[in-house]
């Protein structure tokens, strides 16, 4: 999960959802660290990471975050207008037996409409060695 901001520090989200992120980057730091000539970032991210357990489903994935926003609906509502906040999932994919599926059912689509959330799904295919 990740919110964009070009208002609200790092620290201030912090605050406001009481907690740390895993990771998070601030306006000005560079997009790429190893480039010295690298671009600089135009607002701070703030992202709150879920390790997908093995054989675990999508839905099962996107409800943790899901139930995060729900738990502070006032919060993000408060702050709806000075971030951006989407859900990325990042999924790898043998690409030898490049299949994919993905379910939302209604449960899950309903309340990710009900907190106007952009899902956003990376799929990557890899070989084996």
């Amino acid at each position: 999960m990740r919110f964009h901001s070009r208002n609200l520090s790092v620290a201030q989200l912090s605050e406001k959802l009481g907690v740390h992120p895993s990771s998070s980057c601030e306006i000005g730091t560079p997009l790429n660290i190893a480039d010295p000539n690298s671009k600089l970032r135009n607002e701070n991210l703030w992202k709150l990471e879920y390790q997908r357990p093995p054989d675990s489903r999508l839905k099962e994935c996107i409800a943790k975050p899901i139930q995060f926003l729900e738990d502070r609906k006032d919060v993000i509502e408060s702050i709806r207008s000075e971030v951006e906040i989407d859900l990325f999932c990042g999924c790898g994919v043998d690409a030898d037996l490049f299949a994919l599926c993905l379910c939302f059912d209604r449960e899950l689509i309903q309340r990710l409409a009900s907190l106007h959330l952009d899902v956003l799904i990376d799929v990557m295919p890899y070989k084996r060695s």
